[in-house]
This record gives structure tokens, sequence and C-alpha cells, in this order.
């Protein structure tokens, strides 16, 4: 699904890399180390570690049936019941198992109400299921219950991250980060808010590790990472700004077959056009024209996507200008499809720009009338809240993150989640609770999860099945049919959606992504994105079938 809507799973400039929760174990003993110490192995340690401590270390390694099978000792022995159900909801978690994760996460929290490990455990297990209010209860639960582990505070830092909350986020990765440094999954997240220097240095170190924490594969794709930050590092110029800023303009949008919208974009004056995407960074070009437009290359890049076909050579290049109508952004990174499989989305399109590359600008796009309208931002308040400035003042660090600011003019508009380079939002399928969908301009169908349809939808098994295009190639969808959709303040009677067996976007995300609205929906819709503060606003025009009420 995701792959299908083109989100790319490699950086860009400016792009912080993905960083997956925790999901291992309680707090052990904090103690020195440089910005990513080796993971500790059990007969390092200078005292015998008690069976609970020994089934958090075999999940910290890695192992993690080993680790369900310690768990599951302790849970047999009757000691520490509560907190093994805990730590096990997390091994299951980690292993993509939500649905068991869940029952041992809620066995913890009945075995020992005020246990707060039981709690976070809980909320985790929330954040992946999708149901962000309730993992925010859990989690701030455990921390009112005291005891927490440094685990708590990382799950807290991703779910501040997926409000916008940046201010927040760093806050909770540095508390993570001062009770356990040891932790690896908490020493990539907290160095992700470091200089790009010091996150050099980090994947520098990860890549001279004898530790086998990391398999060869992550290590390539460190390398890959590494030489795009020197890049970055000696040459600070390549901040892909827009020379001579305009306060506003208007740019036209043009249509690209009957499935897509696009902008035509000069890449150093060489002509391309453009499939317009909603994600918020990662402009991605052909081969062809990186060729012709003398686009340098940086370092390969992997893509995953749909389908079981090879898959695409691509790498990060260095582009001088980039010019849409009257805008000119200078100095920035691409990424070049060098070859696509037979059929695949860049096989047939010239390659994608993202809505959230005008992210410094208010963005109005206008899909049925064709425009796309960029104006000022509304300005934040020239102070901060006073209630955080002693917390603050402590970690001169987080002075440089925001959190959400929602301006009076956008009060009812719909917060948006942050969850890589997607725009989710929360939306009903046939009076269902909210799930998180995604507003996919760049995907033509209307997808919904195996099991969301499974659970709220009456689709029917389609033998004249669509087909999604992906990097790779085709797949087709199982059912289709008719649903009640509601988000925002729109209601409508009958939108198409279909369905197919792929649990990858949510397992990517590490929390359930429902579906995704295509360009087949969104093209009767206007939409206002604020992609600094994650809000949305929607605007229905009147020309899909099922009006709204």
């Amino acid at each position: 699904m995701r792959q299908g809507l083109c989100w790319l799973v490699f950086c860009v400039a400016g792009t912080v890399f993905a960083d997956p929760p925790s999901l291992c174990g309680q707090q052990l003993a904090p103690s020195a180390g440089s910005l990513n110490t080796p993971v500790p192995k059990i007969n390092e340690k200078p005292f015998a570690p008690t069976a609970l401590q020994q089934a958090e270390q075999l999940c910290r390694m890695g192992k993690y049936n080993e680790a369900i099978g310690q768990y599951n000792a302790v849970i047999r022995s009757g000691s520490d019941t509560a907190a093994a159900y805990a730590g096990l909801a997390r091994v299951y978690l980690k292993l993509k198992r939500p649905n068991d994760a869940h029952l041992a996460a809620q066995r913890a929290v009945e075995l020992n109400a005020s246990l707060g490990t039981a709690h976070s455990a809980l909320g985790e297990v929330y954040f992946r299921q999708g149901k962000l209010p309730e993992a925010q209860t859990e989690l701030l639960t455990a921390l009112r219950l005291g005891q927490v582990d440094a685990q708590t505070y990382l799950a807290l830092a991703h779910f501040y991250r997926a409000t916008y909350d940046f201010r927040k986020s760093k806050l909770t990765i540095d508390r993570a980060h001062d009770l356990d440094p040891t932790d690896p999954e908490i020493g990539s997240a907290w160095v992700q808010t470091l200089s790009l220097s010091e996150q050099a240095k980090a994947l520098e170190d990860d890549i001279a590790s004898e530790s086998k924490y990391y398999s060869r594969v992550e290590k390539a794709r460190f390398k890959q990472q590494l030489a795009l930050l020197r890049d970055e590092i000696e040459h600070p110029e390549r901040t892909c700004i827009v020379a001579s800023r305009p306060e506003s303009t208007n740019i036209p949008l043009t249509p690209i077959g009957e499935d897509f919208i696009g902008l035509d974009v000069r890449v150093n004056d060489v002509p391309t056009r453009l499939v317009l995407g909603t994600v918020s960074s990662g402009i991605v070009i052909s081969g062809r024209t990186a060729e012709q437009a003398g686009v340098q290359a940086i370092t390969r890049t992997d893509m995953d996507a749909l389908g079981e076909q090879n898959p695409p050579e691509a790498y990060i290049g260095f582009a001088r200008s980039l010019r849409i109508e009257n805008l000119e952004f200078r100095n920035c990174y691409v990424t070049v499809i060098e070859r696509a499989s037979s059929h695949s989305f860049y096989d047939q399109f010239e390659g994608l720009i993202p809505a959230g590359f005008f992210s410094t600008y208010l963005i109005d796009l206008d899909i049925p009338n064709a425009k796309l309208t960029l104006s000022p931002l509304p300005p934040r308040p020239a102070t901060g809240d006073q209630s955080s400035a002693s917390t603050e003042a402590s970690d001169p660090g987080a002075r440089n993150f925001h959190d959400r600011y929602t301006a009076p003019e956008m009060s009812k508009w719909t917060q948006m989640y942050n969850f890589g380079k997607a725009i989710l939002i929360p939306a009903q399928v046939n009076g269902s609770p909210p799930g998180l969908f995604e507003v996919a301009a760049s995907s033509k169908y209307n997808v919904l999860a195996p099991e969301f349809a499974r659970e709220r939808a009456s689709l029917r098994h389609d033998l004249r099945s669509a087909h999604l295009e992906g990097i790779n190639g085709r797949v087709s969808s199982e059912s289709s049919g008719k649903v009640k959709l509601a988000f925002a303040d729109l209601h409508f009677k009958a939108v198409k959606m279909i369905s197919f067996e792929d649990t990858s976007p949510s397992d990517s995300a590490e929390t359930e992504v429902a579906g995704y609205l295509g360009y087949d929906f969104l093209r009767n819709l206007r939409f206002i994105i604020d992609y600094r503060d994650g809000l949305i606003h929607f605007i229905f025009a009147p020309k899909l079938p099922g009006d709204p009420h």
C-alpha cells in the first residue's frame, strides 16, 4: 500500500532518518557511553542478572524467541508476573504480532494496575494499533505512577513526534537517553536530534562496531546515510531554499493522463513534468532527466515498492536549480530512478514532486480548479509556553524544536499525524471508530487495509480487479465495494474502496494504517495544508457521486 503511494524509504537533506520505537525491557542501570554504546551482553554484567533482566537483555539483542521463552518462565514462576507480561507485549510488537501484544499488555495491567511499565506497554500497543488518544492516556498514566523505564520515555518521544510536538519529543528522548544510554534504539532516536556532525560520528561508530545488533544490510544503509550526511556537512549551502522568495504565488496544475495531476519543473533548466504527491518531502526524477540536467550523484539509495520484480536502481543526487513557474529553489538534493520495472509508476511517469516541498508556505491545493496557491504561514507567538521555560532551561537543545501551534483561524482544521513522510488523518468507515488514513494524491485508488476491510466493510471479491502501480510493478486487488466515509466535517455515502493483502505500510510506520485516499477521490477536493504544524482543511467540490451531507 504505502509503497504504491511512492512512500520512499531513503532520506534527503533535512529529513530525519526513520527510527522504529524500542520495544524491549525495563530500565537498566545507566552508564557512561558514546553516542552509540555497543549492546551489552548478559555475561558482561558484574552481577548475576535476574530472570526478568535476562529476558529483557535477550530482547535487546534481538533474540526474540529466546526472550519469549524466558518471559514465560518468569510468568510460570509467579514472580514479577505483570512486568513479564509487559515485556512479552513488547517482544510481540517487535515480531509484528500486535494482537498477541495487546493480550499480553492487557494482562499486565489486570495483574498490577499500579505498575507504570504495564501501562507503558499497553500505550505502545495502542500506538501500534493507531489508537493515539488511548496511547497518550496510558503513557501519561505510566508517568504519574512513577518507576517507569527508559522505553516509556522513548514511546512518549515517538508519540509527540507523531503529533508534531517536536520540542516535547526532544525533551522525552533526552530523558530516555539519560536513563539508559546503552539502549541502541534509544541512542538511534536521540542522535537524530543532534547536529549533523554528531549524527555522522554515530553512523561511523555503528559501521565500525563489531556488535551483531546491526545486520549487514543495515550497515550498508548506514554507509549510504553517512555519505549524504558528509555531503551536507561539506556543503552547508545545499539547503534548497527559494531564491528571491515571493510572499505568495499561484502555480497552475497540469493533468497527467486521467489519473494524476502534476507540475512542470525545470531541473538545471531541463524541463520535466512530475506527478504532484501529498507526502512531506522527497523529489524523485527519472534517470533520463538527471542525465540531461547534469545532476551530480552523491550516494546510492534503496527504494521499496509493490510487486516482486527486481528493485529499481536509484541514487541521491544534487541539482543546482529547480524552477517551478516564478519560484526557483537552489542547491537541492533529489532522488534519481535509473531503472524501474516495466509498467511501474516510475516507468510510466517522469517523477514525483511532493506538496511538502513547498512547506515553508501555507499550501492551498485546489485540484478541481487545477491551481496551487502558496501564501504565508501564520506567525508563531513571540514567546513560548511559560510553564515549560524551566524545563527548557536545563536542555538548551530543546529550544531548536517547536511544538504544534494552532493559529486561531485554524482552530477547526483537522490535525494530521507525522509518520515518516505521509499525511495521516483520522477517518471513519461505515461508522467505525476513527482509523488513520493516508491522504495520497500519488495513488489512483482508495484502499482499505485487509484487516480493517474485513471488520468494517463488505467488499466483494472482484475478478476484474484493479491494479495498483508501484515502483516495481503491479499488484491486484482482492476485493472492492462502496463504503460510507467520514473525516473532518465531511460525510460521503458511497466511496469506492479496494483491498488486498499487504501489511507493509502498518509494519513500516509502526502504527496501524487503516487505508488511504487516492487521487480518484481527492480530485473532488480542495485542501489547504500547513506542513509546519500538521494541520489540514478540506473543502468539497460537488463532482463526486454520493455528495456529502
